[in-house]
């Protein structure tokens, strides 16, 4: 069949689709890119439904990418500098902060997105103490949050530690999850999760300042390493070797080279390709869109296509 000169214009301007798995009419796009305005200097996101974004002139911004609402972020009061946004996830920014003069010491705050409520984590008063514990004066920094736990690790001379510290039980576990097949998950009440055959926990060196198992983002089938390395489940899809910029939810799994960004849905053996407007640097998802940013300095931007599922 040939194909006329008008069609062959709307096939080139297509996005990228791929077909899902178990309903052959269904398949996935990506639209066009659009930047975001005022998000320059960070890029934050639970996977799900919200984005935390920064501005170059340090203003906060978390998007409802649901709802399409967006507010300022009022960061809590610190007498040693500013607060930090530091993770998000299941709807719940922590907050990192030196000092905070009521308090003492290092605090950590967490904020509900949904309807901007900022308290201390029930599990603070344990997690300060432990805290503190440190013969060089290292200090423990957010790595990640979830339904259930604020997850932070440490570095010092000649050790490496991590802690869960809970939301709402006043409860800290030391050390979670010392096995090659458990990945630390902020999200499950008991803090670890098992591991495929196929993906296991990169060892450290602890005179190195290492823990003695790496972090680990894990959704499975696919899991994302502490220096950007993605890792397969026995009989997944083949991911690319070496250190890539690379996202990882529940929903789906994406990474870029140079300009060139994949999008492959984790239920899925198909992949998307998407040239971005820019170098990639960084990219967050949801369940809507796919977020990155580009370029460094003056030039930095953040953009977002929308994902779309049509059946």
């Amino acid at each position: 069949m040939r194909l006329r000169p008008g069609w062959l214009t709307c096939l080139a301007a297509v996005t990228a689709t791929l077909l899902l798995p178990g309903a052959a009419s269904a398949r996935i796009t990506l639209g066009e890119w659009h930047a975001v305005g005022g998000a320059e200097r960070g890029l934050l996101s639970d996977g799900e439904r919200y984005v935390v974004t920064r501005s170059r002139a340090g203003v906060d911004r978390v998007r409802d990418t649901v709802t399409g609402a967006s507010r300022r972020l009022v960061a809590p009061a610190c007498d040693n500098g500013r607060s930090i946004a530091r993770a998000v996830g299941s709807g719940t920014l922590v907050w990192e902060c030196a000092s905070v003069v009521a308090l003492g010491g290092h605090v950590v705050i967490a904020e509900e997105l949904a309807g901007g409520r900022q308290y201390l984590p029930a599990g603070f008063a344990p997690f300060q103490s432990l805290d503190r514990q440190s013969h060089d004066g290292s200090r423990f920094h957010v790595d990640s949050v979830g339904r259930t736990w604020i997850y932070l690790t440490r570095s010092g001379y000649h050790f490496a530690d991590d802690v869960l510290v809970g939301l709402a039980r006043p409860e800290v576990a030391y050390n979670p999850g010392q096995r090659a097949d458990l990945a630390v998950d902020p999200d499950r009440a008991d803090g670890a999760r098992r591991l495929c055959a196929g993906v296991r926990r990169p060892g450290g060196d602890v005179e190195l300042g290492g823990r003695p198992f790496g972090a680990l983002r894990y959704h499975r089938p696919y899991a994302i390493t502490g220096d950007g390395t993605l890792r397969a489940c026995a009989g997944a899809p083949a991911v690319p070797r070496g250190r890539v910029v690379a996202a990882l939810s529940e929903r789906y799994l994406s990474w870029a080279t140079g300009r060139l960004l994949r999008v492959r849905p984790t239920s899925s053996r198909r992949t998307l390709r998407h040239d971005a407007p820019g170098t990639v640097r960084s990219i967050v998802l949801t369940s809507r869109f796919v977020y990155v940013s580009t370029g460094s300095g003056a030039g930095a931007r953040v953009h977002r296509a929308r994902l779309t599922v049509q059946r």
